[in-house]
């Protein structure tokens, strides 16, 4: 629904506040080499992918942000996770790592998903050309019945990730 790709070099200050998405099956929010935005009193329900089962197409995606701020967010239903933050690699030319990313006080509500609700860094950064996220902070968010054989919050690959003061019901943090 809301894509925004390559502004580091130009608009900054970007706010995505208290808009409604439901049943999407894209990403709800997605943003790209993007520099300075804040996402505020966001909802979305019943996000549900069509890709492959094999990738998973989260409800709010960052790759190669950074000064990135996403606070009082409701991500309830969504079977392929709430959050992914990741790198951008142009084509093999070195990346944006994601960087200076805030996760605050959101509430995660997704009994049925799989499908950790943040996700952080590559699953396999060995063979990523590109870094990892790096100043990553998850403080004060909220998960209810965070899915089923699935962590919460995965954290793949990153440096200084800082996760405290969450209120976590059902499975618990996994580092990879």
């Amino acid at each position: 629904f809301i894509y925004l790709e390559n502004n580091t070099g130009s608009a900054r200050d970007i706010q995505i506040t208290r808009n409604r998405f439901s049943g999407s099956t894209a990403h709800d929010i997605r943003l790209v080499k993007v520099y300075g935005a804040l996402l505020q009193g966001n909802q979305s329900t019943g996000h549900r992918s069509v890709a492959p089962s094999a990738t998973t197409v989260p409800a709010f995606s960052f790759s190669g942000c950074r000064q990135l701020t996403v606070e009082g967010n409701q991500i309830f239903n969504s079977y392929d996770g709430g959050i992914a933050i990741s790198m951008v690699d142009d084509a093999g030319l070195g990346g944006l790592v994601s960087r200076n990313i805030k996760i605050l006080g959101n509430v995660f509500d997704s009994p049925g998903n799989n499908v950790a609700d943040i996700t952080i860094g590559a699953t396999n950064p060995a063979t990523a050309t590109i870094g990892t996220p790096s100043l990553v902070s998850v403080h004060g968010n909220t998960f209810y019945k965070s899915g089923r054989d699935a962590a919460t919050i995965t954290v793949n690959s990153g440096l200084r990730v800082s996760i405290k003061d969450n209120d976590i019901t059902q499975e618990a943090l996994t580092l990879a």
